[in-house]
């Protein structure tokens, strides 16, 4: 084993050079979460379904509106339906 050069960088796990995302994302944060990982669910989607009741699990933090990933998921996955083979199938 050849002996450590003395400019030598010591090794770092990935996982202590990768910062943590955040927990909470803001509203125009949650859309583009959604629209990149699902197609769709825009701020302004969420902003209605805030007021309709049709959103994903929020929280807030004096007028702002936070999600987590996961209730974005959870929300996401629940307005896709099933596979189908035609426009007719119900």
């Amino acid at each position: 084993m050849p002996a450590p050069t003395p400019n030598a960088v010591p090794f770092q796990p990935l996982a202590d050079l990768v910062t943590p995302s955040p927990r909470f994302l803001r509203r125009k944060q949650a859309g583009a979460y959604l629209t990149e990982k699902y197609g769709f669910g825009a701020a302004r989607t969420l902003a209605k379904g805030a007021v309709t009741g049709d959103s994903p699990e929020f929280h807030k933090a004096g007028r702002i509106v936070l999600y987590t990933r996961e209730a974005l998921d959870k929300w996401a996955l629940a307005k896709i339906g099933a596979a189908r083979k035609s426009t007719s199938d119900i």
